[in-house]
Parts: C-alpha cells; sequence; structure tokens
C-alpha cells in the first residue's frame, strides 16, 4: 500500500520533520510527493488525516479506563486534602477494587487494549492494582510492548485496596519471572505507600534489574502533606531517593511542583543512563557494577553508598585528589 497525505517524521535526535504533502511508499520509505518516482501511480491512497508514528503511552492507568474523564465527579472545588486525595477516595479507588475480580478485569484489560489502539497506541507503561493476580492478567493479555506494575499501597488508602504484604515477595517474583522486564516496580505515590514496602519493591528491581515507576509533586496539597506530615524535613523527590527508587530508570508521572534541588536529584538519576551512552555499553552493564559495589559496601542505594565510602575513606584522600568530601542527599 502507497498513503499520501501530510506526514509527521520524527527524528532520532528529537525532532521532527513536518511534510504537507508526503508520500509512504510500500517498503516504509518517505518521500515528498514532488521527489516521489511513483506520483503517477493510481493506487495511492489518501490519506483521512496527518500521518504520524505509534504512539508509547508511558503513563497510564489500565484500571481507571472505565471511569475516564470522570475522576473528579461529585468532589468540591477546594476539599481539605486537597482534589487529589478526594478524587482517589471518591472515584478512582472503588473502580480500582473492582480488579480484585477476575472476569472483571480480563474485560476492563480487553476494553483497555481496543481503546488504545484505536488511538493508535501500540504500547506504554501501566499501572494495574494492589491485586497480583489483576497485575498477571494485563501483562499476559498486553502485547509484548506494553510494560505493566503490580501497584505498592499500603497507607493512607482504603483496607480493601492494600497489598498483601505477606505475599508481596511471593507475587512480586513471581511477575518479575515470569514476564520479565515488562514488569515494572509500581509505587502508587508517597502518600499510600511507606518507606519499608517501597524498599522492598527496590529490593526486587536490583534482584532482577528491573525498572521502577511512581507520581511525584502533581498537587501542592499532596506535597505539603508528604513534606510537612509524613517525611518531615525531607523534600518528596528526597523521599524517593533516600529510598532507592530513583536508581532504577524510575518514570516519574506529573513533577509540577518541583523545586530546584528535587530536579537536581532526578537528573542524577539520569547518571548511570549517561554513563551507559558515554562508555557504549548497556544500562544493565552499569547496573551490574552498582550492584557489586552496593554488596561490597553492604548498603541498599547510593546515599547508603556515599555515607559509607565516605565513613571508609580518610579525608586526606579527598584534599590529595582536589576534591571535596562527596555531598549526600536528603
Amino acid at each position: 500500500m502507497i498513503v499520501r497525505g501530510p506526514i509527521l517524521w520524527p527524528s532520532d535526535h528529537g525532532t521532527v520533520r513536518y511534510i504537507a504533502d508526503g508520500v509512504i511508499d510500500s517498503d516504509g520509505s518517505i518521500f515528498e510527493f514532488a521527489n516521489f518516482p511513483g506520483r503517477d501511480r493510481v493506487d495511492i491512497r489518501r490519506s483521512d488525516g496527518v500521518i504520524c508514528p505509534p504512539f508509547f503511552d508511558n503513563h497510564i492507568h489500565i484500571p481507571q479506563h472505565p471511569i475516564r474523564g470522570h475522576f473528579m465527579d461529585g468532589v468540591d472545588a477546594n476539599p481539605a486534602g486537597g482534589r487529589l486525595i478526594a478524587g482517589l477516595n471518591r472515584n478512582v479507588f472503588p473502580a480500582e477494587s473492582r480488579c480484585a475480580d477476575v472476569d472483571y478485569t480480563k474485560q476492563c484489560v480487553t476494553e483497555f487494549l481496543r481503546e488504545t489502539r484505536s488511538k493508535g497506541v501500540i504500547g506504554g507503561i501501566a499501572y494495574m492494582t494492589v491485586h497480583a493476580s489483576a497485575a498477571h492478567i494485563a501483562l499476559e493479555m498486553l502485547p509484548a510492548t506494553w510494560s505493566v506494575g503490580l501497584v505498592m499501597m499500603n497507607q493512607n488508602c482504603p483496607e480493601y485496596l492494600r497489598n498483601d504484604e505477606s505475599n508481596f515477595e511471593r507475587d512480586a517474583q513471581s511477575l518479575a519471572r515470569d514476564f520479565g522486564e515488562r514488569y515494572i516496580v509500581t509505587d502508587r505515590f508517597a502518600v499510600a505507600c511507606d518507606s519499608q514496602l517501597r524498599r522492598r519493591g527496590v529490593a526486587i528491581a536490583q534482584q532482577h534489574g528491573l525498572r521502577t515507576q511512581t507520581h511525584l509533586n502533581e498537587q501542592l496539597k499532596e506535597k505539603q502533606f508528604i513534606e510537612q506530615t509524613l517525611y518531615p524535613g525531607q523534600s518528596y523527590t528526597g523521599v524517593y531517593e533516600a529510598d532507592g527508587l530513583l536508581d532504577h530508570q524510575a518514570i516519574m508521572a506529573h513533577c509540577i511542583h518541583m523545586k530546584p534541588d528535587e530536579l537536581e536529584l532526578l537528573a542524577e538519576g539520569q547518571l548511570y543512563k549517561e554513563i551507559a551512552d558515554r562508555m557504549n555499553i548497556s544500562y544493565s552493564v552499569v547496573h551490574k557494577h552498582q550492584h557489586k559495589i552496593f554488596v561490597k559496601l553492604r548498603v541498599g542505594n547510593r546515599t547508603e553508598a556515599v555515607v559509607k565510602w565516605t565513613a571508609l575513606v580518610p579525608n586526606s584522600w579527598h584534599q590529595d585528589q582536589g576534591q571535596s568530601r562527596p555531598r549526600t542527599c536528603s
């Protein structure tokens, strides 16, 4: 098939070229129509709109698909804890609780896949729920272009929507073994997942070389609750950094109300990818070297490693190297 129409053509370095009148040949080659050698052919199909490459959605919640557009129904304009928390409690959490049922989950995933494909989305990174069976169903039913996470929640959320903490390792390990890197360690957000559960998830990411994901700084009242009540003295981003979540190619959703020091922490979290790119090695190789260092120092994340290394190495060494002692992160 040969298709003619306006084309958005992304490049490898992040820019996008717009071709007002272009052609995609049957072998996938792209031309401006004026330069297309077969422009006199009669079997050229006209597109109905702009031709785009397929999309990947790197932040989406599968169980919220049935209530899309209705997250804030019945929520006041300015509730005490903020609209985010109020909307979750009133509409989102009850919808997610339905995924405890296997048949409902299969129906939900089927509709999600049909709808996303119809809009040109062929893959991405998704949140499921706290139910291990639901995460397994989603990973089993969706194509390999999708990664899905078992959501970690154990505080400040309904009792009916919390992880089975006694079997969390068993469930997460099983998903990691069955689906490999398609399973993504998924912290709901610091409001609903405590540090102990988060670190258990990070340990599994470390063991299997998995990515992590969570939400960050979506609304101000959420940020204030975390920084003033749950983790006083720490920044929202600093909570995740201290628990090691940022060390595993973390995907951070929203990031709206960020402070400069929080942006710096996220930039440091991209360091391993940069090392891999500069040394022309894979991220997994960098990750394995990091793991060996953690084992050697008997620590669980970068902050602990820096603190341990600083204590072990005499200050005179830093002075000899013309360096100040390394800065640790809150």
